[in-house]
């Protein structure tokens, strides 16, 4: 019986000691099999000051090697102001130092092959991010709100660099891509209000800088991910991606080349300082919110080509003045135009569908005769004030709804049926079509003498 007991007790063992234990000031769980320790989460405070890791720790007896640290061990510990790790330490689990307000000086140890997600996420004060020798892996959310980091070195040999790595890290001032990284996920360097130079190894496979363009492009798509306050998009760029220039606050001026087909969600969103982007006809799709709080913008030309003007693209807009909305627009999203601007140009003949209802989601109103009105002026084709005014849309919550004039238009004249069949016919982003418009718009129409003009065409 004795026997028995005694095989059961040390049986249990393992597990006995794997309980967390405090040795020091620190806590581990250790694992008695390979004599190795992990620390731990403080059960019941906050680790807080200048702590230093040992590489061994004993208990009962019995050395342990310190080699890992739980995941959110140091979670929140916002008094915790410097931490050494010994190099025995080969892992340290996701969102270890998450909220480490005041963390301003950790070491990563040359044996960790992984920075997991989370591991710095909210660290404010860390001054860079010196990524060893041997990372393979930076996880998603790695270093995300790190505001205080001024330095990244991300070395050869680092393969993929998650979603949201590095978002927020508003100090950063370079980028640099090594060839060995083959996926970026999405924002990983997005809202890098300081950056000013971005630049991938000529060597890499997957992304490039093309034309030293100091941005980031994904290669087989074209797509420019990230972007910053030099960046000049170079021509063969199809689509910017979603908050690729969200924060940059130092972006004043930026033309988009005829290329692009799509600019994505939030791309210029918190772009405060920006007063003037070119958008060719062409651009397809203007996603939500992408011009954004952009405080400084006075003047939207939305393109022909684009059919969904999305939610709050321009919300927020201080100092916006006039938008102008193309012929190709079928539908208005929710919240579209900022309470100040003045004149909104819509040279849609059929009035977009809108989704905001009966009455437009926009401040500030005003009363007039009983009702509320938007006090901005609307300017549409001649021969459709009479539907905007009467639709239910909210394009008759207006409070002036004119007819567009030839010096806003650039139309000379309607198309009649005396015009010579045998004259070229074009859309407003110069596509030719066959014969005549057959729909409502504005087209471009060459004779056979040569001149050009613009025509409205009813359907």
């Amino acid at each position: 019986m004795k026997k028995s007991f005694l095989s059961l007790l040390l049986a249990c063992l393992p597990l006995l000691v794997s309980a967390s234990v405090k040795i020091g000031s620190l806590y581990y769980n250790l694992e008695a099999s390979g004599k190795t320790a992990e620390v731990a989460v403080y059960p019941d405070e906050r680790y807080a000051g200048d702590i230093t890791i040992p590489a061994e720790v004993t208990y009962g007896g019995t050395t342990y090697r310190v080699t890992a640290v739980a995941s959110r061990a140091f979670w929140s510990c916002t008094e915790l102001t410097s931490l050494v790790l010994p190099e025995s330490v080969t892992s340290i689990g996701s969102y270890a130092f998450q909220y480490c307000e005041k963390l301003s000086r950790v070491n990563i140890p040359s044996g960790l092959t992984r920075i997991e997600n989370g591991t710095f996420y909210g660290c404010k004060r860390l001054p860079s991010a010196i990524i060893p020798q041997g990372i393979t892996v930076i996880g998603e959310e790695a270093f995300w709100d790190c505001g205080g980091v001024q330095t990244l070195v991300i070395p050869e040999g680092v393969t993929q660099i998650g979603a949201s790595a590095f978002l927020a890290c508003t100090q950063l001032t370079s980028l640099k891509i090594p060839a060995s990284v083959v996926s970026i996920g999405e924002n990983a360097f997005a809202d890098e209000g300081a950056l000013t130079s971005i630049v991938v190894d000529e060597d890499n496979r997957f992304y490039d800088s093309r034309d030293r363009c100091n941005a980031l492009i994904e290669t087989a798509t074209n797509t420019l991910l990230t972007g910053c306050m030099n960046t000049i998009i170079p021509e063969g760029i199809t689509s910017l991606a979603d908050n690729s220039f969200d924060g940059c606050v130092q972006l004043k001026r930026i033309t988009i080349p005829r290329s692009v087909k799509r600019i994505g969600r939030a791309a210029f969103d918190n772009c405060v300082s920006l007063e003037s982007i070119i958008i060719p006809d062409g651009v397809e799709q203007l996603g939500a919110f992408a011009f954004f709080y952009c405080q400084k913008l006075k003047k939207l030309h939305i393109p022909e080509g684009v059919k969904v003007i999305e939610e709050s693209i321009c919300l927020y807009c201080e100092s916006l003045e006039s938008v102008t909305i193309p012929t190709t627009a079928t539908t208005v999203e929710d919240s579209p135009f900022p309470g100040n601007v003045k004149d909104i140009y819509c040279f849609a003949a059929v009035p977009p569908r809108s989704t905001w209802g009966s009455t437009i989601t926009i401040q500030p109103y005003e009363e007039i005769d009983g009702r509320y009105v938007f006090p901005a002026t609307l300017h549409v084709p001649v021969a459709s004030v009479d539907a905007y005014k009467t639709c239910s849309d909210g394009w008759q919550e207006f409070q002036s709804i004119i007819p567009l004039t030839t010096e806003e238009t650039g139309i000379q004249e309607r198309t009649e049926r005396r015009l010579a069949q045998s004259a070229e016919w074009y859309t407003i982003d110069g596509r030719a079509i066959t014969g005549r418009p057959t729909s409502a718009g504005i087209f471009i129409r060459k004779g056979a003498d040569g001149t050009v003009k613009k025509y409205f065409h009813e359907r």
